[in-house]
């Protein structure tokens, strides 16, 4: 008797072996299936977790699709080296005038506890800002810019005493010492009565990264050049290892100034606008064909090259990137910049 229920112990203990290996095996093929096969590290995600609508990314559900938040920051020289642009979903990079590019940051599930220098708002990134119903964060703007907020009734946040603050004793001109944070500036829209928990934008689409294993070794890099000047030129590398682009500027490579880590990008858009130079409050600034329209785009992802369109159908509509056959691109989850390169002063090249 006693034998015999040692026999059935030990065969009661196999059993529960077995029934673990096996769901530990589907878990691991569901899991690889999830991530996209070989080479992927199964990520268990827990059931407070959500995918993000901004950037594909997984989230806590608390922040994973709040309400966009877009902010202006600068790039002259002086500006740099930038804070917060690390944690961006999405970023938007143009010329404002005199060659001098700047950036709309628009973030989501990542926070920033500062974020700047903080710029002025050009009728452009306020076209772009409004495809998601952003938060939009600046200091002053040209005056078609200030208009077209006030006009189109944008989520405006513009530059006070609370989100936003000076740095003091840096030696800089004062518009290179204007920041402000995320949590500040998501605390700003509440006070002003605005939604912040959520927004009814247009997504893109997003599919999983190529496997390791197919990954170019010689990726497809870029260089911009968005003026004449070498002080505002951006290359994008390829490393394979991570599936990133590394941003570089003006040769060196871009690090954000709080954490010390070079720029990288999932996916990097180059999109060709064409402007117009008007006068507004007494100022030459510049339009685009930001509001609808269409022209040339080619996405760097997976270490190739996508050459296609964006299509933008009115005011408001989401900008949307098809390939050569007009099929809708899908984008690798994380962080996306996009290039807008005006053909009567700027280039690009890929290979």
């Amino acid at each position: 008797m006693v034998l015999e229920k040692k026999h059935k112990i030990i065969i009661g203990v196999m059993i529960g072996v077995v029934v673990l290996a096996i769901a530990g095996g589907v878990w691991a093929y569901i899991a690889y299936k999830h991530r996209g096969g070989a080479n992927k590290v199964p990520v268990k995600f827990s059931s407070d977790q959500a995918v993000s609508k901004l950037d594909g990314t997984k989230a806590s559900k608390d922040v994973a699709n709040r309400h966009p938040l877009a902010v202006m920051v600068e790039n002259h020289p002086d500006a740099r080296p930038q804070a917060g642009l690390d944690k961006a979903s999405v970023i938007y990079e143009a010329v404002a005038e005199g060659g001098i590019t700047r950036f709309m940051a628009i973030f989501g599930p990542r926070e920033a506890d500062e974020v700047g220098p903080v710029r002025s708002a050009r009728v452009y990134f306020v076209d772009w800002a409004e495809e998601y119903n952003a938060l939009y964060a600046h200091a002053g703007g040209a005056q078609n810019a200030l208009t077209k907020i006030s006009e189109d009734n944008v989520l405006d946040l513009p530059h006070n005493n609370t989100a936003f603050w000076r740095r003091e004793g840096t030696g800089k001109a004062l518009e290179h010492t204007l920041y402000a944070s995320v949590p500040k500036l998501y605390e700003y829209a509440k006070s002003k009565g605005y939604d912040t928990t959520k927004s009814d934008y247009r997504g893109w689409k997003f599919k999983t990264d190529v496997a390791t294993a197919s990954r170019p070794q010689a990726g497809k890099n870029a260089t911009i050049n968005f003026s004449n000047s070498t002080t505002y030129q951006v290359q994008w590398k390829y490393d394979p290892a991570t599936n990133l682009y590394k941003r570089f500027l003006a040769g060196s490579e871009q690090k954000d100034e709080k954490s010390g880590q070079q720029l990288t990008a999932k996916n990097v858009v180059i999109a060709t606008y064409t402007r117009q130079a008007v006068e507004s409050g007494g100022k030459t600034v510049y339009t685009m064909n930001s509001s609808e329209g269409s022209g040339e785009a080619k996405v760097l992802m997976d270490g190739t090259v996508i050459d296609g369109t964006w299509k933008k159908s009115g005011p408001k509509q989401r900008t949307l990137f098809y390939d050569k056959s007009g099929k809708e691109i899908q984008f690798n989850p994380g962080v996306s910049w996009i290039e807008i390169v005006n053909p009567d002063s700027g280039s690009a090249t890929v290979g």
